[in-house]
C-alpha cells in the first residue's frame, strides 16, 4: 500500500487529523514500527503556518517490498496481563475506572493498568507538552523492576499517540497492545474499577 501511494522505504511522511493527533498518532507508530521515517505535524494543519494546496494528488507509485511486524514493537494479550510489564491505559479516566464505556461489551480497566489519557501528553494548541512535562506523566506509568512499556487504549489510536510522547519524553520505544480495550473486555479475564 505504501508503495502504491508513491512512498519509498526512505520517504518521510508526516500526517496530521483535525483529532487533535490520535490518527495521525497511529499511522506514525505504525511506520515508524515498520522502520519507516514518519512524523506528526505538530499542532495539527491549524498550526501549519505554509501555503496549501488544493485538489486532488496522484501519486508516483513506488516498487518497495513488504516488511513484518516487528514482534518486539505488538503485544498480544498474554503480554499485555503479564505482571513484568509496564501496563499503562491511554483513555479517559471515567473509561478506566469503569464509569463511561460507550461500545465495548464491559467497563474498567486491565488489572495492574495505570492511567495516563493521551490527550494530557498536549498543550491548549495541540502540541506534545515539553520533555520534561512529559516525564512526569512518564512517572505515572513506572513499575518497580519491569522495563517493557506496553500502551492500550480502547482499539489502538490513543495508545499510539502516548507511545509516540513517552518516546518524545526520553523512553524506549514500548508496546502496542492492539486488541486494546474491545479485545481484553469480551474475554472473561477479571476486570479492575
Amino acid at each position: 500500500m505504501l508503495g502504491r501511494l508513491g512512498i519509498a522505504t526512505d520517504t518521510p511522511v508526516v500526517a496530521y487529523d483535525d483529532l487533535g493527533g490520535v490518527a495521525a498518532a497511529r499511522l506514525v507508530w505504525m511506520l515508524r514500527a515498520l522502520g519507516q521515517p514518519a512524523a506528526v505535524l505538530a499542532g495539527g494543519l491549524a498550526g501549519y503556518a505554509g501555503t496549501l494546496d488544493t485538489g486532488d494528488v496522484t501519486p508516483v507509485a513506488r516498487a518497495i517490498e513488504a516488511r513484518l511486524w516487528p514482534a518486539n514493537r505488538v503485544a498480544d494479550l498474554a503480554t499485555a496481563v503479564s505482571p513484568d510489564v509496564r501496563l499503562v491505559d491511554a483513555r479517559p479516566a471515567s473509561r478506566y475506572l469503569g464509569l463511561d464505556e460507550p461500545g465495548d461489551t464491559r467497563g474498567g480497566h486491565i488489572p495492574g493498568a495505570v492511567n495516563v489519557f493521551w490527550r494530557d501528553t498536549l498543550d491548549a494548541d495541540g502540541r506534545l507538552l515539553p520533555a520534561d512535562r512529559l516525564r512526569d506523566l512518564v512517572d505515572t506509568a513506572q513499575r518497580e523492576g519491569s522495563d517493557t512499556l506496553v500502551c492500550y487504549c480502547g482499539n489502538g489510536a490513543g495508545a499510539c499517540h502516548l507511545l509516540l510522547a513517552f518516546e518524545h519524553a526520553g523512553l524506549p520505544p514500548g508496546q502496542l497492545y492492539a486488541g486494546s480495550w474491545t479485545e481484553y473486555s469480551a474475554t472473561d479475564l477479571p476486570v479492575a474499577r
